[in-house]
């Protein structure tokens, strides 16, 4: 499964990371575990997402099946989507798919270290003393390289 998912901030900062090819199903999961994730934190009023998405070639699906499966983007705890994506084809139709219907509010970085500058300006709930770095290196260390 191309994806994993963790807490960068538990209960506040929701990490995504994608790569290769991606199916339905890992789009199911990834939604299904947020929502698990939020459902940890009712008193939370926001829970911002960042999907590190480098490195991903596509997702396989049609956008409305796409967009129909990933309904935490509509959970009313979901705050700020960030989505870091390397490729222009595929950051394009991401963009599409987004815009059917989504209430959340989307932000593209350009890369990983964009993500926290952009929140710390826009959020001044967010305890960054919990922030754990450490999961971002640990989902990259466990991404197979090719050959």
């Amino acid at each position: 499964m191309p994806v994993k998912i963790g807490w960068l901030i538990p209960g506040e900062v929701i990490y995504q990371r994608w790569w290769g090819v991606c199916t339905l199903d890992d789009v199911r999961y990834i939604n299904d575990t947020a929502l698990e994730m939020m459902a940890q934190y009712p008193d939370r009023p926001l829970i911002h997402h960042v999907a590190n998405g480098t490195g991903q070639e596509k997702v396989e699906g049609g956008l409305s099946q796409i967009r129909q499966t990933f309904t935490a983007l509509d959970h009313p705890q979901t705050g700020w989507i960030l989505l870091i994506v390397d490729q222009i084809l595929l950051r394009f139709v991401v963009n599409i798919a987004l815009q059917i219907g989504v209430k959340s509010r989307i932000r593209f970085m350009d890369n990983v270290d964009e993500w926290q500058p952009f929140l710390k300006e826009r959020d001044n709930t967010i305890d960054w003393d919990k922030l754990d770095l450490e999961v971002i290196t640990q989902f990259e260390s466990e991404i197979p390289t090719s050959k």
